[in-house]
């Protein structure tokens, strides 16, 4: 293998690992702001303001823009994924929303964090999905550079 394509491939291959360790900065992230969420959210009542669904490569995601009040007295509406379950009970085939009433849980210090009270994340496909990336990229970055160190 010429040596300018197997740096090339080295490249892709430490591409590779960054993108893979960053997923899992996401997913970390992703479990802190749950157990935030868990032990210091605070839970107020929301109303959906609008239901919407996004299409992508590995299914539907179903999200609703709530309005809430928070303890300081700030309205805020927030774009929210949900799960199918609570879409389907609270929006009609039309997407017009038939149960306006949510209960969300937010961080006081950061209310960019909520939630719709009975919808977790899960943060575990996120980890494994970049655990599998970086092991690509790591082993496939070795192989290469022992071949570079042979050539």
């Amino acid at each position: 293998m010429p040596r300018s394509k197997a740096l090339l491939r080295l490249l892709i291959y430490a591409l590779l690992f960054c993108a893979g360790l960053f997923i899992i900065y996401l997913g970390i992230d992703m479990h802190r702001t749950k157990v935030a969420l868990d032990e210091r959210g605070v839970v107020t009542e929301g109303t959906v303001v609008q239901a919407w669904s996004r299409s992508r490569r590995t299914g539907r995601r179903y999200y609703f823009d709530v309005r809430f009040r928070t303890a300081d007295d700030r309205v805020l509406t927030e774009d929210i994924r949900v799960s199918d379950e609570l879409y389907d009970a609270h929006v009609d085939e039309h997407n017009a929303v038939r149960v306006p009433r949510v209960d969300v849980r937010y961080l006081p210090e950061d209310v960019r964090a909520v939630r719709v009270v009975g919808y977790d994340q899960d943060a575990r496909a996120p980890l494994a999905v970049g655990a599998l990336i970086a092991l690509f990229g790591s082993i496939g970055g070795l192989l290469t550079l022992r071949k570079l160190g042979r050539g």
